[in-house]
Parts: structure tokens; sequence; C-alpha cells
């Protein structure tokens, strides 16, 4: 376990993490697609309108620490069996007994294949997409800051990015909607249908179905009392409430506020005992 408080260490010198000007979001990512390792399944990015209208004023944080630093990768299970968190969840629980040894319980683990422009090099800013809750919402609403470790492969490797801030902006409008690509509607109306944390949207699209209206806020936490999964709405019935603005696409835009350089190392030393452990072995 890693006791952090008691890590005195001191940082590198400061150096500059990237020297080019960067033009747009997108183009921040460059150094992650000419990666060795293969990427992960991304799904098909938004409108690039889409993205820079919620990015607009979010530049790249210049990290203090040289790239010998922050360009290590990592297994998932490497962090997890220090810091705590099962390894599915993208913002698992840590346990008393982990937080009280290191005193973090701030951890986000963001894929590509729903949220192709979260941050993919460190320091870049990146856009956080989710499905709104209630009635149309215009706005989303604050999240506390994070500590966001993004997969870029499809066999699980993974990279701190940095301490990002969570900025609400503009939702998705109806029109908005619309013109992305088909891809992109079809995989969240696929993925709110199978997967565990579409049930609200589900049960909203069921009682809408059901009452003929909105329901209110009783009526939802009543039905989410029951123990159904409300699978028995369909993927075209979570399309065509999305297609006609029912349920909307909330969003938020990623600032990258700071980075844990004590953090990182210390991923970069437990790695290095395993390595050693292995090698070692008879």
């Amino acid at each position: 376990m890693v006791n952090r408080r008691s890590r005195q260490k001191r940082s590198p010198p400061v150096k500059e993490y990237m020297k080019d000007p960067v033009k747009t979001e997108f183009t921040k990512v460059k150094d992650v697609k000419k990666s060795k390792f293969k990427k992960d399944e991304e799904c098909a990015p938004l409108a690039e309108e889409t993205v820079q209208a919620r990015l607009q004023g979010i530049d790249l944080y210049e990290i203090p620490f040289d790239r010998s630093l922050t360009d290590h990768v990592f297994k998932r299970s490497l962090i997890s069996s220090l810091y705590g968190g099962n390894l599915r969840s993208n913002f698992p629980k840590i346990g008393r007994r982990n937080v009280a040894a290191h005193g973090l319980d701030d951890f986000m683990y963001p894929t590509l294949s729903y949220n192709p422009h979260v941050p993919q090099v460190p320091g870049a800013p990146g856009l956080w997409c989710t499905i709104g809750r209630g009635e149309n919402i215009e706005r989303a609403q604050p999240r506390p800051r994070k500590r966001v470790i993004t997969r870029l492969t499809k066999v699980g490797i993974w990279q701190y990015q940095g301490q990002y801030e969570f900025i609400p902006v503009d939702s998705l409008t109806k029109e908005e909607w619309q013109t992305q690509h088909p891809q992109v509607r079809n995989t969240w109306a696929q993925q709110i249908h199978s997967n565990k944390w579409g049930r609200d949207t589900r049960a909203r699209i069921a009682l809408r179905k059901r009452l003929g209206r909105v329901p209110t806020h009783n009526e939802l936490s009543t039905e989410l009392e029951t123990k159904s999964d409300f699978k028995e709405v369909t993927p075209a019935q979570i399309a065509e409430s999305l297609w006609k603005g029912e349920e909307t696409m909330a969003m938020w835009a990623m600032k990258c506020v700071g980075y844990d350089a004590d953090f990182q190392r210390s991923l970069i030393e437990e790695h290095a005992k395993k390595i050693a452990t292995r090698t070692s072995s008879p």
C-alpha cells in the first residue's frame, strides 16, 4: 500500500511539456495517434464544430515535468492494486482503508468507446458526455475535480492525464444531436439499452410511454425503487427519444489544472518492482 503522506521527494527541474502551439482539440492527440499501441475502439467522434464550440478558451495545461515521467502507461490492475477500486467502473469507489492509507478518492477512468474526446495527451483539454437526467436540460450540473486516467488501447493500457476540472457547457440541442454521425447515435442507444448505468434513462422512457407525459421526480424515484431493469425499452425507442430531444446529452469541458507527479512516480516504481520480480523468478 502506498503511503503518500510520508513521501518527501523533490520535484524534478521544471520543463515545458510541449513547445509547439496547439491549434485545435483534435491536434492535441497527435502523440497518441503515433503510439506503438493499438488504440482503443473509439465511438465515432462528435461533429468538429460541436466539440470546438464547447472547448473554446480552454488551452493545453503546460505540465512542469519531463515527458520521461508523464509518458508512462500502465495496466489498470496495477493502479487498482496500489490505490483500490474495481476494474470496470468509470468512477470506482475506493474503500475506507485505502483512502486512509493514501488519501485519494478522486479517480476517473474514461474510455474512448463512449467518449472519444476525453484527454489522450497529459494536460490536454477534453469533453465528457453522458445522457442527462430528468426533463430536457440546457446545461449540465457541476462535477468535482477528478484524477483522469484514460484507456488508450484495446488491450487495456491506461495513462494518467492530470487533475481535471469539469466545466458545465451547453448540452446538445435536438438539432445538434440529429446532425451527429449515425454511429454516435446508434452507439449511445445500444449502450443505454445494454448497460446498468442506462437504467434511469430506460425508466424515464418507459414511464413517458405509460403515462403519456414526462414523469415527475417522485414518480421516477418510485419506479427506480422496483427491481425492474426496464429492458423492455428497445434501442430503437431510446434512439427515438434522443432524436426527439426527450432525452438529452449533457456535456462538461475538461480542463487540466494540475499534475500529481508523486502519484505517477508511485505507479512507475510499482511497475518496476513487478518487472524486477518477474525477471528474478526462476
